[in-house]
């Protein structure tokens, strides 16, 4: 070896295709060094090779321009076993020599390893300086076809060539890698890429065993014994970079298309079934391998892939909600005050009211007509729809009515009133003009009367679309990610798994922002009620599925912000970039309302996530005492099932754009999936 360079020697017979191998490396990135090349430098004039022939040999081998006759020069050496000794030592010795030159500035410029061609590497000795060397073998007749067609040679002087280099046997005899070139040029890239990929491990494994070297017994220790909790970005990000922005982009284009519950339900029952899952049918016996949704009150989902297993061998359950922070519209919502239209709000889930005015605001949801029909809306959304507002002070104004006020009340629930419009109806007889304007126009499109908001579910969402951010582009901003991300990841998980052992489970859950109550929350039979109508054909009790379950509570946490770091704990908060934050439990004060998940399950977790290679963390969520959440997984474990918080970091959670890192999503994606395959 040459220090810390790795040098590869790539050889073979006259019109073996080596050089084709080494420029599909070059092309590759591979630093290469080419002895033919090099020999043609040395021998031109002002060279000390070039000096030493021309004293060897006769002046013949001299062109009149001054030049070394190649072709002169090959006749006298090729006549003869002792002639191609006695140019092959004055050569080699001088390209030996130039090659250690050419070693050190590859080292200088930081390549860990090179690959040098060359058809006399044995003879020359150049073997003992490599680390491996690697042969090009080809059938003798199509070398001796190349050399003709290359070097313009006829049969006999192709043949006398070949005759004089070492035979395919010993070749073989003393290389530790072949590679045959037999096939087109599409066959033989492969094996080069191949190739590449082997030095490149055997280079990264030196240079770890060279970096362990050099460590302090402390620093091993240190190694061995610390935990680790570092960015992913720099592997598992830089190696996964086309998947993970692939992966991205196809959850933007859902998220886009689900920002309420209902559309996030019924999109992802369309996603089921556009792969291979069929409407669940309460009662029916069902196989391994069969793949079942059941779409609940068009506001959650249940989907399962069937598992090779009896079902009280237990289920592996990946529960996430839907449903998301936003305004609603009261129930008598639209009035006319000073010339403008203006809907009523009420706000769901726990909101900073500041943070929805004066931005872009969509309309979405259903109206149960008195008819009986129902009607879908949503405005806001494309490009030539109008927008929804709320307006703020100008901070001229705003001292004495807002001064005074805490974050909370600058602006109050009250204050949450959507502008609609200010065109009035053209009938000087009407009281209200511009709201029976907003009614006439709902009417006119959609059939709608006043009447008909007290049996309508209408939301007020951002009307922003999901968007990367950075100059990187390795985080998402998007409405919603709270807790839509974690449902997109599970059920793209399910979605991909074809015969697992255990029955898989998928639950998109709605009204977890609320605490889960009503029949498409977690705290209703939602759940009993599927595993009881899957295990009656069989004859199983669901409680003995139950106690032999395990249970994914996917849902976000809380991403360590620099600008307030004041109430992370640092230690173990959650970061961007390094998978997915797993919460042992959650709660508040001293665990207070939290599951809290055994060790022995966490055990079990940790184990199969590092064997599959997601990055993952362990976190809590803030200081003690600073605050503190809950998820679904009270209600799931209280069947008996072994239960666990999982879910993306976000910043900015809660708010009507909030950011998370795609290799957090794709990271989800692929521990759910581990999850589902190895648990």
């Amino acid at each position: 070896m040459s220090g810390k360079l790795k040098v590869y020697g790539l050889t073979g017979r006259s019109g073996s295709g080596k050089s084709t191998v080494l420029g599909m490396l070059s092309q590759m990135g591979v630093a290469v060094l080419d002895c033919d090349a090099i020999v043609r430098e040395i021998e031109t004039p002002g060279h000390d090779c070039f000096n030493e022939l021309v004293e060897s040999y006769t002046p013949q081998i001299i062109t009149p321009e001054g030049k070394l006759d190649r072709r002169k020069l090959a006749d006298i050496a090729f006549a003869s076993r002792e002639e191609t000794d006695r140019l092959n030592h004055i050569v080699h010795k001088h390209v030996l020599a130039e090659l250690e030159r050419r070693f050190v500035q590859l080292e200088k410029a930081g390549h860990s390893y090179c690959v040098v061609e060359a058809p006399q590497l044995f003879e020359s000795g150049l073997d003992r300086r490599c680390d491996s060397v690697v042969l090009v073998s080809s059938a003798e007749g199509s070398m001796k076809r190349r050399i003709m067609d290359r070097d313009g040679l006829d049969a006999e002087r192709a043949d006398r060539r070949l005759a004089a280099q070492l035979s395919e046997a010993e070749f073989m005899k003393r290389c530790g890698i072949v590679i045959e070139n037999n096939g087109d040029l599409e066959d033989l890239f492969m094996k080069a890429t191949e190739l590449k990929k082997h030095f490149d491990t055997e280079s990264e494994t030196e240079e770890k065993l060279m970096s362990e070297e050099k460590k302090t017994k402390g620093q091993q220790l240190e190694e061995k014994l610390f935990a680790k909790n570092e960015t992913a970005i720099k592997t598992y990000g830089k190696e996964n970079r086309d998947k993970i922005e692939e992966y991205s982009r196809g959850y933007m284009d859902f998220m886009n298309r689900s920002k309420t519950e209902r559309e996030f339900a019924h999109n992802a029952a369309d996603f089921l079934k556009a792969n291979g899952f069929t409407e669940f049918q309460p009662g029916k016996k069902y196989s391994a391998g069969d793949r079942i949704c059941w779409l609940n009150h068009n506001k959650s989902v249940v989907a399962a892939v069937i598992g090779t297993r009896p079902l009280q061998d237990g289920m592996l359950i990946a529960a996430a909600h839907i449903d998301s922070p936003r305004i609603d519209i009261r129930p008598h919502p639209l009035y006319e005050s000073e010339d403008i239209a203006l809907f009523k709000t009420h706000y769901y889930g726990g909101i900073k009211n500041y943070q929805w005015v004066t931005m872009p605001l969509a309309l979405h949801g259903v109206v149960s007509r008195k008819d009986g029909e129902v009607v879908n809306i949503v405005i806001g959304e494309d490009d030539d729809d109008p927008i929804f507002y709320i307006s703020d002070l100008l901070p001229h104004l705003a001292g004495k009515v807002q001064g005074s006020r805490t974050s909370r009340e600058v602006i109050s629930a009250e204050e949450l009133n959507i502008i609609l419009g200010t065109e009035p109806y053209d009938d000087e007889k009407v009281k209200e003009p511009v709201k029976l304007q907003v009614l006439n126009v709902l009417n006119e499109k959609y059939g709608i009367t006043e009447e008909d908001f007290i049996s309508a579910e209408l939301e007020i969402v951002p009307a922003m679309k999901a968007r990367f951010v950075g100059f990187d582009k390795t985080l998402i901003a998007a409405y919603g990610h709270d807790d839509k991300i974690c449902g997109y990841t599970s059920m793209t998980a399910l979605a991909e798994l074809k015969a697992p052992e255990k029955t898989c489970v998928l639950i998109l859950a709605d009204k977890e922002e609320i605490g889960s109550i009503g029949n498409t929350g977690m705290e209703s039979d939602m759940l009993r009620n599927f595993t009881a109508f899957l295990c009656e054909p069989h004859g199983v009790m669901p409680e003995m599925v139950y106690v032999n379950s395990k249970c994914l509570s996917a849902d976000v946490s809380a991403a360590f912000d620099p600008t307030f770091p004041m109430v992370h704990e640092r230690m173990n908060a959650p970061y961007l970039n390094r998978g997915p934050a797993v919460s042992k439990y959650l709660g508040s004060g001293g665990k207070g309302g939290s599951n809290d998940a055994h060790a022995e399950y966490v055990g079990d977790l940790r184990r199969m996530w590092d064997e599959a290679g997601v990055p993952w963390q362990l976190t809590e969520l803030g200081k003690l005492d600073e605050g503190g959440g809950g998820t679904v997984a009270k209600f799931i474990s209280r069947l008996g099932i072994d239960t666990i918080d999982i879910g993306v970091p976000l910043l900015s959670m809660h708010s009507p754009y909030e950011l998370a890192a795609s290799l957090d999503l794709y990271s989800m994606d692929r521990a759910v999936s581990a999850f589902f395959r190895n648990m």
